[in-house]
């Protein structure tokens, strides 16, 4: 029984250890600190990437700005992205860290002289073609995405460069940023902010790799959301179907008024949406389900706002 505790006490203290040593490092990288790494690996036929990131204790997942360079030694090619919101987990800094001095008192030791060297397969591997739920819900992936990855969205055979926004998405999810590569006036290659619709990408987006659909989540509430759906057809994504969610009242004014849900789906005709139905449903408390109005309840509607 004393050894079972023994344990206890030693990974109670070890968990209390870690959250001083976190809260600690918070302080110490406050927004005015760049940390400097490099990645062992090559990317996009050889370029190398080199970086600094300034993380920031006072924002979401310790975020904050970072540059990424990519270059080539042997033909003097190199670009460079920026990202406002970045986050990389601390495992990935081989040394960076906090030291206990005397036992009790912490000293931050880290070393902004120092480049550190990260593996990028020891990040989550990202991929837009799943689902929101395929990646919201391993509980690998948060906390250990990489700044960047490559996949190609518009079926042209070359992959875009993407770069992640930590929390910048909706509901706290990711946004994602698709750099798309070009030759500019002067034959340099860049890679330039570029996408095909008005909508950012963020985890809430849904991707249909096989139909070459997405569908992107307007997020409002439990009755307020909206849906557009669009498909790449030949060089671009176009908008083909587009649904909204919306709070409205039934019979208002009158003794058997409650409150609904109006789900209306348009069709996109040369361009403009064009309503196709509405259908209303309600909370039905005693099954816990979502029941479907018949239209003979339906005398008059309301919006709420």
């Amino acid at each position: 029984m004393k050894f079972v505790i023994a344990i206890l006490v030693l990974v109670i203290g070890s968990v209390a250890l870690a959250d001083d040593k976190r809260e600690l490092l918070y302080e110490v990288l406050d927004g005015s600190k760049s940390i400097k790494f490099k990645f062992n690996e090559t990317f996009l036929d050889g370029y190398k990437v080199e970086g600094e990131w300034t993380p920031n204790g006072e924002e979401a997942a310790l975020s904050g700005p970072s540059i990424i360079k990519f270059y080539k030694d042997d033909t003097q090619e190199k670009f460079q992205v920026f990202i406002a919101l970045s986050s990389m987990n601390f495992s990935h800094f081989d040394g960076l860290n906090l030291t206990l001095d005397d036992g009790e008192t912490f000293n931050a030791s880290v070393d902004l002289d120092k480049t550190y060297s990260l593996n990028y397969s020891d990040f989550y591997p990202m991929s837009l073609w799943r689902t929101h739920a395929d990646i919201t819900d391993n509980e690998d992936f948060y906390d250990n995405e990489p700044p960047f990855f490559f996949e190609d969205l518009d079926f042209d055979g070359i992959d875009e460069l993407i770069t992640v926004e930590i929390r910048a998405g909706q509901r706290w999810s990711n946004e994602y940023i698709v750099h798309k590569r070009r030759v500019n006036n002067r034959g340099i290659i860049e890679y330039k902010p570029f996408w095909h619709t008005e909508h950012n990408i963020d985890d809430l987006t849904k991707f249909d790799k096989n139909n070459r659909l997405l569908t992107f989540m307007g997020s409002g509430g439990a009755c307020w959301n909206s849906y557009d759906i669009y498909k790449f057809e030949k060089v671009k994504y176009n908008l083909i179907a587009s649904e909204t969610e919306r709070d409205v009242i039934v019979n208002p004014g009158q003794e058997d008024a409650f409150l609904a849900c109006e789900n209306s789906v348009f069709d996109i005709v040369d361009g403009n949406k064009v309503l196709r139905e509405s259908i209303y449903s309600y909370w039905d408390d005693k099954s816990h389900s979502s029941k479907t109005l018949k239209p003979e309840v339906i005398r008059d509607i309301q919006r709420t706002l």
